[in-house]
């Protein structure tokens, strides 16, 4: 019989800024989301709108975000952007302290 459990064979460091911003108008999953990602030792702020998003991520700008591209109110883009600018980016950028994002897919 084949174990098909999950078993990391690594322990990989978040960094010394374990600071993740979570933005999605999808309740139970951010909440979901979030329960994981503190389980992993992230330090996580949730949003469920553009509004909150911004506001929270000018009040403790974090290192890490995973933000929905399509809120109720605006796009998340706009959140992303404000973090950019907090954290002194330019949208060309690449290397270690670059803010990168993934989106996920509606159905």
């Amino acid at each position: 019989m084949t174990d098909n459990s999950f078993q990391p064979t690594e322990t990989r460091s978040i960094g010394p800024d374990p600071t993740l911003l979570l933005v999605d108008d999808d309740g139970p999953f951010l909440r979901r989301l979030a329960r994981a990602m503190e389980a992993r030792g992230f330090e996580v702020e949730i949003a469920e709108s553009v509004a909150e998003g911004l506001a929270k991520a000018k009040a403790n700008t974090p290192k890490y975000a995973v933000v929905d591209m399509r809120l109720q109110d605006g796009n998340g883009l706009d959140v992303i952007e404000a973090i950019r600018e907090r954290h002194g980016c330019d949208r060309g950028e690449t290397g270690g302290d670059r803010l990168s994002c993934q989106t996920r897919r509606r159905r």
